[in-house]
């Protein structure tokens, strides 16, 4: 009763809730089937936030246990095929998905078994099997639907017609979603326009954008409660300004609407709606010339300031988080790092750069890539470190302070050379690619190591990926590697 208790909370995202439960549990007298079944949830839940550490010695633990209990054999082989993955083993991972699909009556089981494999085969660029295998997995749905996975699928499907122009099953498969969707329901309300405005963009039809924004305002504001209407604005003045429709005039509205209502939110409501809000004044401030700039300025210290005033909330969830909880820790870290950014950009005349402000950054960045290389989480320990390199290069550019370099070139050197062998075993991993043009590109502007830029961007060549895949500072790098390796 205790576990199903904290699964419901681990489905409403209350991990560190759930994880408490858990060791509760551990203590508790328990069947050994009951035990097998929580350390199951347990792993699942170490993968989730990251701590594959964690989770490889569980699933190690698990595996000498798992034929006893042949009904929990699905959910140890979904996360069999999870460890293949960590492991670059992309066919082991398949044949232990497709066992599942293939050997369970389970409708859990067998569509997630789909999902994933078809997740898998995106991954690797197989494009017409992963459509096909979410199709499957939509067929699974559609016979026992469950709305905690309409999003997921439909959104991947959709975006599987888009990219292969078959527009009228993706018509068809919006008319039928609207059907699954409890109409009064307003979080399946919001993921169904989420995923109509994510296929219009793909497809770059305003038409249908316009849409999605009619049904926002007709049928689902009238479902929210004042909290969830502002999250609800805050959200769309992200799709406004990419879509050029009437920003100005909702920023407005909504952003007095915050100044009223900001001491009735929780600390996460507050961080999310900061974080929006930030995302798309600093888009805004860097693309008004000045002087026009300076009222979107403004607005930019009134949530600095109001982020600083969080800041113990901050501190104390990030003490009380415990350390297993890999992902967890690092949002609360993640939090800072904003913070500490926020604090540092737009300095009015007359200010000048503080190296004390960056090397307060650089520690809560250092934190965040000591608690993927303690989780053996090596990709997301590369994508930290290419953030490291990325801020002390950002603020050099923006300042060309020497004090940088100074300061921080032995990090610099050690970071690099960890980015080096880390890549030497997950280089081919499709996730990675733009990892390949980043340290290629920090290996030229910090040491002009030829030969290390050379040997990484070659690689990317090699993967024949085009550029238009990724954002457009990465294009600008590849482009000055090529440029300066000739």
């Amino acid at each position: 009763m205790k576990l199903k208790y904290a699964n419901n909370l681990y489905d409403d995202g209350q991990v560190t809730e759930v994880y408490k439960i858990y060791n509760e549990l551990q203590s508790e007298t328990l069947w050994p089937k009951e035990r097998f079944v929580l350390d199951l949830n347990r792993a699942k839940l170490f993968y989730d936030v990251g701590n594959y550490k964690r989770f490889i010695e569980l699933l190690d633990t698990l595996s000498i246990d798992v034929k006893k209990y042949p009904k929990q054999e699905s959910f140890y082989g979904i996360l069999k095929a999870f460890y293949f993955e960590i492991k670059n083993e992309w066919s082991n991972a398949k044949i232990e998905l497709e066992n599942i699909y293939e050997s369970t009556n389970k409708y859990h089981y067998k569509f997630q078994a789909s999902n994933n494999i078809a997740r898998i085969e995106r991954f690797l660029g197989n494009e017409v099997s992963a459509k096909s295998y979410y199709e499957k997995a939509y067929e699974i749905l559609k016979q026992k639907p469950n709305a905690k996975y309409f999003h997921i699928v439909i959104h991947n499907l959709l975006i599987a017609y888009a990219r292969s122009k078959e527009i009228q099953e993706a018509d068809n498969l919006l008319n039928d979603y609207f059907q699954l969707v409890d109409k009064k329901d307003s979080m399946q309300m919001i993921e169904y326009t989420n995923n109509m405005i994510h296929y219009a963009r793909e497809i770059q039809d305003k038409k249908l954008l316009k849409k999605s924004y009619k049904i926002v305002e007709e049928s689902i504001r009238k479902l929210l409660k004042d909290e969830q209407k502002i999250a609800l604005e805050i959200y769309e003045l992200r799709m406004r300004y990419n879509d050029n429709l009437d920003f100005e005039k909702y920023f407005s509205i909504t952003f007095e609407k915050i100044k009223d209502k900001k001491d009735e939110f929780q600390l996460v409501a507050k961080l999310n709606i900061l974080r929006e809000l930030r995302h798309v004044l600093i888009q805004k401030i860097r693309t008004t010339p000045y002087p026009n700039n300076i009222k979107w300025i403004d607005y930019f210290e009134w949530c600095t300031n109001w982020n600083i005033c969080l800041k113990i909330e901050i501190e104390t969830s990030l003490k009380n988080t415990e350390s297993s909880l890999s992902d967890v820790r690092v949002f609360w870290i993640g939090q800072l790092v904003e913070l500490q950014k926020a604090k540092m950009a737009f300095p009015k005349m007359g200010e000048y750069f503080n190296i004390a402000d960056l090397k307060q950054l650089i520690v809560y960045i250092d934190e965040m890539i000591s608690i993927w290389a303690a989780s053996e989480n090596d990709t997301r320990e590369i994508n930290q470190i290419i953030h490291v390199l990325d801020e002390i290069y950002s603020y050099y550019e923006q300042t060309k302070d020497l004090l940088i370099v100074e300061n921080f070139n032995e990090k610099i050197s050690n970071y690099l050379k960890r980015a080096d062998i880390l890549l030497e075993k997950y280089w081919q991993r499709p996730d990675v690619s733009e990892f390949l043009i980043s340290i290629a590109f920090f290996s030229l502007c910090y040491q002009n190591n030829k030969e290390v830029a050379i040997k990484w961007i070659d690689r990317f060549d090699s993967k024949q990926i085009s550029l238009s895949h990724y954002a457009q500072f990465i294009s600008i790098w590849y482009k000055e590697v090529k440029k300066l390796t000739k």
